[in-house]
């Protein structure tokens, strides 16, 4: 009940935060034109690209270290 409370929570803080960033931004990238979007459009897309880029470490160096195998315990 608490986790689905706390859910809540940051969804409505988050709806908030993304209806005051709604103006938008010129991003410039190396070749072409500047491309227009929302702030929050930005902001969200960093926060995913992070959550990506931990996720794949985090992955890598389980499996690099062992303890992301399964461990067959019937072998004994």
């Amino acid at each position: 009940m608490i986790k689905l409370i706390l859910s809540l929570f940051v969804a409505v803080i988050f709806t908030i935060f993304a209806s005051q960033n709604m103006e938008p931004i010129f991003i410039h990238f190396v070749m072409g034109s500047p491309v227009r979007v929302p702030t929050i459009v930005v902001v969200f897309s960093a926060f995913m690209l992070g959550m990506i880029v931990t996720l794949f470490f985090t992955i890598a160096a389980r499996t690099k270290s062992g303890k992301g195998m399964i461990e067959d315990d019937d072998e004994d």
